[in-house]
């Protein structure tokens, strides 16, 4: 059985720049969110839970899609992800 480290999502609102992106993506104005490589599917997972609406999440590279994909799948629902 696989862990769920859903909970864990919880911690980014306690971050000062969090209801900044949150508004950002709620308006829908654009946006650009710098962040380490391997927050990435943190960050990612920690706003399709809390805006429990669609992402899409475009890549370079197809080899960076399967990637990140894999690592979100550590977040979210398996049956939510989609490559």
């Amino acid at each position: 059985m696989p862990l769920d480290m859903t909970p864990i999502l919880a911690i980014m609102e306690e971050n000062p720049a969090w209801p900044g992106l949150v508004a950002a993506v709620e308006k829908d104005d654009g946006f650009v969110v710098q962040t380490p490589e391997a927050a990435k599917p943190y960050v990612i997972a920690a706003l399709y839970h809390r805006l429990q609406r669609p992402v899409l999440v475009v890549t370079a590279q197809p080899e960076s899609s399967k990637k990140l994909y894999e690592q979100l799948l550590a977040w979210c629902d398996s049956e939510r992800v989609k490559l």
